[in-house]
C-alpha cells in the first residue's frame, strides 16, 4: 500500500538481516530494547510474529520508497473487542534522512482507517523527545508514567482533528 509517499508492506523472513542489524545498534535503540545481532533468532521471531499476524493481533510494517528501505514499525496487541492497538518497534535506518512524520502518519492511518481501531496506545521513553513530540502534536494524552516510560493514548477522532487542523 502507498501512503504519504511511502510504500508499506508486511515484513517477511527476508527482512531478518535488516531488522537484526537495526535492532542491535545501541545508538538506534537507546530508547528501546537492544537485541543481539542474530539473524537466525530474528528469523525465528518473524516466524512467531507471522502466527500473530494470521490471528490479526500484530502487524509489522516495512517502509520503503524508490531508494529502498526506510524503516520499520508495528501495530500490535490488537484487541478487536475494544478496538485498540499498541504502536511499537519504530526504527529507521540512520542513513535515511526525513520520513519520520510520514511513517508516524502512515501507521496511524493504517490503524484508524484500514484496521478501524478507535484508540492507539504507545509507550515512549521519557528522554525520547522526538517521539513524544509526534504523539503530542497529534493529540495523544499521557495517561501513565511508570519508571522511565510514558504511556500515551491517541483516540482516532482526536488524531483526525489534529491531523486536519495542522493542514
Amino acid at each position: 500500500m502507498e501512503l504519504y509517499g511511502l510504500s508499506l508492506r508486511l515484513i517477511d523472513i527476508s527482512d531478518a538481516k535488516d531488522i537484526a542489524s537495526l535492532r542491535s545498534s545501541p545508538e538506534l535503540t537507546k530508547y528501546m530494547i537492544t537485541l543481539e545481532e542474530d539473524v537466525e533468532k530474528q528469523k525465528e521471531w518473524i516466524r512467531a510474529y507471522k502466527k500473530r499476524e494470521s490471528l490479526e493481533i500484530d502487524y509489522y510494517f516495512a517502509y520503503e520508497n524508490e531508494n529502498g528501505l526506510i524503516g520499520y514499525n508495528r501495530i500490535s496487541k490488537i484487541n478487536w473487542q475494544d478496538m485498540t492497538g499498541f504502536a511499537a518497534s519504530w526504527i529507521k535506518k540512520p542513513a535515511v534522512k526525513g520520513f519520520a512524520k510520514e511513517m508516524f502518519l502512515a501507521r496511524c492511518d493504517v490503524a484508524f482507517h484500514i484496521l478501524g481501531l478507535k484508540v492507539l496506545f504507545t509507550e515512549v521513553h521519557e528522554k525520547n523527545q522526538r517521539a513524544i513530540k509526534y504523539w503530542v502534536a497529534y493529540g495523544a494524552e499521557a495517561i501513565l508514567q511508570k519508571n522511565e516510560f510514558i504511556t500515551f493514548k491517541l483516540p482516532s477522532d482526536i488524531y483526525e482533528a489534529y491531523k486536519y487542523g495542522q493542514s
